[in-house]
Protein backbone atom coordinates (compact mmCIF):
# COMPACT_ATOMS: atom_id res chain seq x y z
CA UNK A 1 0.00 0.00 0.00
CA UNK A 2 2.82 2.38 0.96
CA UNK A 3 4.89 1.45 -2.10
CA UNK A 4 1.94 1.96 -4.45
CA UNK A 5 1.26 5.36 -2.88
CA UNK A 6 4.90 6.34 -3.33
CA UNK A 7 4.84 5.11 -6.92
CA UNK A 8 1.72 7.12 -7.71
CA UNK A 9 3.25 10.16 -6.04
CA UNK A 10 6.43 9.78 -8.06
CA UNK A 11 4.51 9.41 -11.32
CA UNK A 12 2.50 12.53 -10.53
CA UNK A 13 5.71 14.52 -9.95
CA UNK A 14 7.23 13.24 -13.20
CA UNK A 15 4.07 14.12 -15.15
CA UNK A 16 3.99 17.58 -13.60
CA UNK A 17 7.65 18.12 -14.52
CA UNK A 18 7.06 16.96 -18.10
CA UNK A 19 4.02 19.23 -18.45
CA UNK A 20 5.99 22.22 -17.15
CA UNK A 21 8.81 21.50 -19.59
CA UNK A 22 6.34 21.26 -22.49
CA UNK A 23 4.85 24.64 -21.54
CA UNK A 24 8.29 26.26 -21.49
CA UNK A 25 9.27 24.66 -24.82
CA UNK A 26 5.99 25.84 -26.38
CA UNK A 27 6.60 29.40 -25.17
CA UNK A 28 10.16 29.39 -26.50
CA UNK A 29 8.97 28.13 -29.88
CA UNK A 30 6.25 30.79 -29.98
CA UNK A 31 8.74 33.52 -29.12
CA UNK A 32 11.19 32.18 -31.71
CA UNK A 33 8.43 32.24 -34.32
CA UNK A 34 7.68 35.84 -33.39
CA UNK A 35 11.34 36.75 -33.71
CA UNK A 36 11.52 35.12 -37.13
CA UNK A 37 8.49 37.12 -38.27
CA UNK A 38 10.10 40.30 -36.99
CA UNK A 39 13.38 39.55 -38.81
CA UNK A 40 11.47 39.54 -42.10
CA UNK A 41 9.89 42.93 -41.37
CA UNK A 42 11.47 46.31 -42.04
CA UNK A 43 13.96 47.49 -39.44
CA UNK A 44 11.60 50.26 -38.34
CA UNK A 45 8.77 47.86 -37.42
CA UNK A 46 9.87 47.77 -33.76
CA UNK A 47 9.22 51.49 -33.57
CA UNK A 48 5.58 50.87 -34.52
CA UNK A 49 4.68 48.28 -31.89
CA UNK A 50 4.68 48.53 -28.11
CA UNK A 51 4.98 44.74 -27.81
CA UNK A 52 8.63 43.88 -28.34
CA UNK A 53 9.18 40.15 -27.90
CA UNK A 54 12.87 39.61 -28.63
CA UNK A 55 14.03 41.33 -25.45
CA UNK A 56 12.75 42.64 -22.13
CA UNK A 57 12.12 46.37 -22.45
CA UNK A 58 12.50 48.66 -19.44
CA UNK A 59 9.49 50.75 -18.41
CA UNK A 60 9.91 53.57 -15.92
CA UNK A 61 6.93 55.26 -14.28
CA UNK A 62 7.83 58.61 -12.75
CA UNK A 63 5.34 60.34 -10.47
CA UNK A 64 5.31 62.58 -7.44
CA UNK A 65 6.60 60.60 -4.46
CA UNK A 66 3.50 61.59 -2.49
CA UNK A 67 1.30 60.08 -5.22
CA UNK A 68 3.34 56.86 -5.17
CA UNK A 69 2.97 56.56 -1.40
CA UNK A 70 -0.78 57.29 -1.55
CA UNK A 71 -1.22 54.82 -4.41
CA UNK A 72 0.26 52.04 -2.28
CA UNK A 73 -1.59 52.99 0.89
CA UNK A 74 -4.97 53.35 -0.86
CA UNK A 75 -4.52 50.80 -3.65
CA UNK A 76 -7.99 49.28 -3.19
CA UNK A 77 -9.53 52.61 -4.24
CA UNK A 78 -7.96 52.14 -7.71
CA UNK A 79 -7.64 55.89 -8.24
CA UNK A 80 -5.72 57.29 -11.21
CA UNK A 81 -2.75 59.59 -10.55
CA UNK A 82 -0.66 61.52 -13.12
CA UNK A 83 2.75 60.24 -14.13
CA UNK A 84 5.31 60.19 -16.91
CA UNK A 85 5.71 56.93 -18.83
CA UNK A 86 9.14 55.97 -20.16
CA UNK A 87 9.23 53.03 -22.58
CA UNK A 88 12.68 51.92 -23.70
CA UNK A 89 13.85 55.53 -23.36
CA UNK A 90 10.81 57.01 -25.13
CA UNK A 91 8.80 59.48 -23.05
CA UNK A 92 5.01 59.68 -23.03
CA UNK A 93 4.24 62.53 -20.58
CA UNK A 94 1.24 63.09 -18.37
CA UNK A 95 -0.39 59.65 -18.46
CA UNK A 96 -2.75 58.22 -15.85
CA UNK A 97 -1.87 55.16 -13.76
CA UNK A 98 -3.75 53.18 -11.12
CA UNK A 99 -3.54 49.79 -9.39
CA UNK A 100 -5.76 47.08 -10.88
CA UNK A 101 -6.90 43.54 -10.23
CA UNK A 102 -9.20 41.46 -8.06
CA UNK A 103 -7.58 38.67 -6.05
CA UNK A 104 -4.13 39.87 -7.04
CA UNK A 105 -4.92 43.39 -5.85
CA UNK A 106 -6.31 42.18 -2.52
CA UNK A 107 -3.36 39.86 -1.90
CA UNK A 108 -0.73 42.45 -2.81
CA UNK A 109 -2.41 44.97 -0.53
CA UNK A 110 -2.52 42.50 2.38
CA UNK A 111 1.15 41.69 1.93
CA UNK A 112 1.97 45.42 1.85
CA UNK A 113 4.00 44.85 -1.30
CA UNK A 114 4.56 47.62 -3.86
CA UNK A 115 4.37 45.05 -6.67
CA UNK A 116 0.82 45.86 -7.81
CA UNK A 117 -0.61 45.28 -11.24
CA UNK A 118 -1.25 48.61 -13.00
CA UNK A 119 -3.43 50.08 -15.71
CA UNK A 120 -1.95 52.86 -17.81
CA UNK A 121 -4.37 55.25 -19.56
CA UNK A 122 -2.56 57.34 -22.16
CA UNK A 123 -5.40 59.67 -23.15
CA UNK A 124 -7.31 60.23 -19.92
CA UNK A 125 -5.71 63.67 -19.51
CA UNK A 126 -5.28 64.29 -23.24
CA UNK A 127 -7.82 62.73 -25.61
CA UNK A 128 -5.52 63.24 -28.58
CA UNK A 129 -2.72 61.15 -27.09
CA UNK A 130 -1.99 57.47 -27.57
CA UNK A 131 1.02 55.23 -27.25
CA UNK A 132 1.91 53.55 -30.53
CA UNK A 133 -1.78 53.25 -31.37
CA UNK A 134 -2.92 52.18 -27.89
CA UNK A 135 -5.13 54.10 -25.49
CA UNK A 136 -4.47 51.77 -22.53
CA UNK A 137 -2.17 48.95 -21.50
CA UNK A 138 -2.05 46.70 -18.47
CA UNK A 139 1.06 45.84 -16.49
CA UNK A 140 0.33 42.51 -14.80
CA UNK A 141 2.42 41.25 -11.91
CA UNK A 142 2.05 37.49 -12.50
CA UNK A 143 0.32 36.95 -9.17
CA UNK A 144 0.39 33.27 -8.07
CA UNK A 145 2.56 32.35 -11.08
CA UNK A 146 6.17 31.67 -9.98
CA UNK A 147 7.18 31.13 -13.64
CA UNK A 148 5.82 34.52 -14.80
CA UNK A 149 5.11 32.99 -18.23
CA UNK A 150 1.60 31.51 -18.00
CA UNK A 151 -0.31 34.59 -19.08
CA UNK A 152 1.92 35.36 -22.04
CA UNK A 153 2.00 31.70 -23.06
CA UNK A 154 -1.81 31.53 -22.97
CA UNK A 155 -2.25 34.62 -25.16
CA UNK A 156 0.35 33.35 -27.63
CA UNK A 157 -1.35 29.95 -27.93
CA UNK A 158 -4.77 31.54 -28.51
CA UNK A 159 -3.32 33.85 -31.16
CA UNK A 160 -1.71 30.91 -32.97
CA UNK A 161 -5.08 29.13 -32.95
CA UNK A 162 -6.71 32.14 -34.62
CA UNK A 163 -8.61 33.27 -31.52
CA UNK A 164 -8.59 37.08 -31.01
CA UNK A 165 -6.21 37.63 -28.11
CA UNK A 166 -4.45 40.63 -26.59
CA UNK A 167 -0.86 41.22 -27.59
CA UNK A 168 1.66 40.97 -24.78
CA UNK A 169 5.35 41.13 -23.94
CA UNK A 170 7.66 41.00 -20.94
CA UNK A 171 8.89 44.26 -19.44
CA UNK A 172 11.11 45.29 -16.54
CA UNK A 173 9.22 47.82 -14.43
CA UNK A 174 10.41 50.68 -12.25
CA UNK A 175 8.24 53.17 -10.38
CA UNK A 176 10.38 56.12 -9.31
CA UNK A 177 13.35 54.47 -7.58
CA UNK A 178 11.50 51.23 -6.80
CA UNK A 179 12.46 48.29 -8.99
CA UNK A 180 9.37 46.05 -9.28
CA UNK A 181 10.88 43.50 -11.65
CA UNK A 182 9.47 41.51 -14.56
CA UNK A 183 5.85 42.18 -15.56
CA UNK A 184 3.66 41.16 -18.48
CA UNK A 185 2.47 44.14 -20.50
CA UNK A 186 -0.93 43.27 -22.02
CA UNK A 187 -3.06 45.05 -24.59
CA UNK A 188 -6.36 46.46 -23.31
CA UNK A 189 -9.47 44.79 -24.74
CA UNK A 190 -11.32 47.90 -25.90
CA UNK A 191 -12.56 49.57 -29.08
CA UNK A 192 -9.00 49.72 -30.46
CA UNK A 193 -8.63 45.97 -29.94
CA UNK A 194 -12.03 45.31 -31.53
CA UNK A 195 -11.21 47.42 -34.58
CA UNK A 196 -7.97 45.52 -35.09
CA UNK A 197 -9.69 42.11 -35.03
CA UNK A 198 -13.12 42.71 -36.57
CA UNK A 199 -14.32 44.50 -39.68
CA UNK A 200 -17.25 45.89 -37.65
CA UNK A 201 -16.29 46.97 -34.13
CA UNK A 202 -19.80 48.20 -33.25
CA UNK A 203 -21.85 46.43 -30.60
CA UNK A 204 -21.49 45.52 -26.94
CA UNK A 205 -18.21 44.62 -25.25
CA UNK A 206 -18.72 42.77 -21.96
CA UNK A 207 -16.34 42.48 -19.05
CA UNK A 208 -16.91 39.52 -16.68
CA UNK A 209 -17.26 40.41 -13.02
CA UNK A 210 -17.41 38.10 -10.03
CA UNK A 211 -19.49 36.14 -9.12
CA UNK A 212 -21.25 36.10 -12.52
CA UNK A 213 -17.94 35.35 -14.25
CA UNK A 214 -17.84 31.89 -12.67
CA UNK A 215 -20.32 30.80 -15.39
CA UNK A 216 -21.79 28.14 -13.11
CA UNK A 217 -25.43 28.89 -13.99
CA UNK A 218 -27.17 25.53 -14.57
CA UNK A 219 -30.51 24.33 -15.86
CA UNK A 220 -31.56 23.65 -12.25
CA UNK A 221 -30.74 27.28 -11.36
CA UNK A 222 -32.88 28.46 -14.27
CA UNK A 223 -35.82 26.29 -13.24
CA UNK A 224 -35.57 27.49 -9.65
CA UNK A 225 -35.40 31.09 -10.83
CA UNK A 226 -38.39 30.53 -13.14
CA UNK A 227 -40.50 28.99 -10.34
CA UNK A 228 -39.69 31.85 -7.94
CA UNK A 229 -40.50 34.40 -10.63
CA UNK A 230 -43.86 32.75 -11.35
CA UNK A 231 -44.72 32.73 -7.63
CA UNK A 232 -43.93 36.43 -7.34
CA UNK A 233 -46.20 37.20 -10.30
CA UNK A 234 -49.05 35.17 -8.81
CA UNK A 235 -48.91 37.23 -5.61
CA UNK A 236 -49.68 40.40 -7.59
CA UNK A 237 -53.02 39.03 -8.83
Amino acid sequence: MGINSMTRGGLWKVRKLIFSMLLIITLLLAIAAGCNRQSLAPASSEDLTPFITDRVVTIRIVMEEEDWVNTQQNALAEQYVPADFWFDGELVPDVAIRPKGNSSLQQTYRLQSPRYSFKIDFNLFNRARNFRGLKKVNLNNGWSDPTLIRERLGYELFAQMGVPAPRSSFVDLWVNDTHLGVYTMVEQVDSTFMSRHFSNADGNLYKPEMPAAFLDWTEADFEEHFVLRRRRKSRHF
